[in-house]
């Protein structure tokens, strides 16, 4: 490793953030890791409806997004976008389109082995979990199995041996979980398929332990992170929930009233983050795991005020920095991650997108 924690081969490649959001449009910037520094390079116009979620395979240099399209309500079908990135250029040439596996996909992550992607769409009539293989070239596959997993689900996350995948359905609040099998591209429920989570919670995302088997899950409207543990079935257990919201600021759970986004876990298992985005709490919440993997709220990072509406963030690899897409005011802040403590420190001034409320950051290196 190298100064700033890159490799030889990192330091001599380019870095991109790819923002995702409403509208039909994809916005790349360079990013500098040594000062922080982000700057807008290129536009990726007509893009399927709303890519709201985007995700990088760094090593095929892909990107894949999602296409929230036309709401939860609608009957249309979501779609799932393969692109080749130009890893000088940072610019994006589509390969194909195909069917999301639902409607309304809001969620989409690769698979553990690269072979497939995950996606959950959050339709309220049947909220969708699918599986879509990748090919050797790069585009998408139609899905090899979607199924009902639950209302409006919106998060999903696979287990770190590729053999669990467990989704939040934000209307049903409960988790719906599954075994994976990676060489059929189909997906079986579990002996017990869903979790219930006391009302109003409203599941929303999901995040799990590199080391541990632990799954965390954030409410959207109760603002708690709850930790689950599993077994060698899979299923979950043991749950215990904290606030990500600091004391006196701690949201009344009301169904459909949204208080909090998106939930990450750094790499080394040591620091959760989550963030909040009620009037008087615009944050990136951080959380301190024990060994046991359970988090314990310590600071709560409005960056002197740019967070706005912070819909999605992401860490990169090396834990070194994350960026935040506030969806209230089309920008990104970049925040520096100490490798002590996790502690966040805001690098710069908020930068704007010209992508319509920013909902996605994909950050590598290519």
């Amino acid at each position: 490793m190298l100064g700033g924690g890159f490799t030889m081969l990192e330091k001599t490649q380019k870095h991109w953030v790819f923002v995702g959001g409403y509208g039909t449009t994809i916005e790349t910037f360079s990013f500098d890791p040594v000062s922080g520094a982000l700057a807008a390079v290129a536009l990726t116009e007509g893009v399927a409806e709303s890519p709201t979620f985007l995700v990088l395979d760094e090593p095929r240099k892909l990107l894949f997004a999602i296409s929230e399209k036309a709401g939860a309500d609608a009957p249309e079908p979501g779609r799932a976008t393969s692109f080749r990135v130009d890893a000088a250029l940072g610019k994006l040439t589509e390969l194909n389109q195909v069917w999301s596996g639902g409607g309304n996909t809001v969620s989409v992550v690769p698979s553990r082995s690269g072979k497939t992607l995950l996606t959950a769409s959050s339709s309220t009539a049947e909220g969708r979990v699918a599986v879509i293989p990748v090919t050797a070239s790069g585009k998408l596959a139609e899905p090899s199995d979607s199924q009902v997993a639950g209302k409006n689900a919106h998060g999903l996350v696979q287990s770190i041996d590729g053999q669990f995948v467990w989704v939040v359905c934000r209307g049903d609040e409960h988790v719906a979980q599954y075994r994976l099998d990676e060489g059929t591209g189909k997906l079986t429920a579990l002996a017990v398929p869903r979790v219930s989570l006391p009302k109003p919670s409203g599941p929303r995302r999901m995040a799990v332990h590199p080391t541990l088997r632990v799954v965390y899950v954030l409410n959207d409207w109760s603002g708690e992170l709850v930790s689950y543990r599993f077994g060698a079935d899979g299923m979950l257990f043991d749950p215990a929930s904290v606030s990500v919201f600091p004391a006196g600021k701690a949201p009344k759970a009301v169904t459909g009233v949204m208080t909090a986004a998106e939930v990450e876990v750094s790499a080394d298992g040591k620091t959760a983050y989550a963030s909040t985005r009620t009037p008087d709490c615009q944050s990136i919440a951080v959380l301190k795991l024990d060994t046991s993997g359970r988090p314990r709220l310590v600071a709560n990072e409005a960056a002197r005020g740019l967070i706005k509406g912070p819909r999605h963030f992401m860490l990169s690899r090396d834990n070194r920095h994350m960026i935040v897409a506030n969806q209230d005011n089309d920008s990104l802040v970049v925040l520096g991650v100490s490798p002590a403590d996790g502690s966040l420190t805001l690098l710069g001034a908020a930068v704007q997108t010209r992508v319509k409320k920013p909902n996605a950051v994909a950050f590598g290196s290519l």
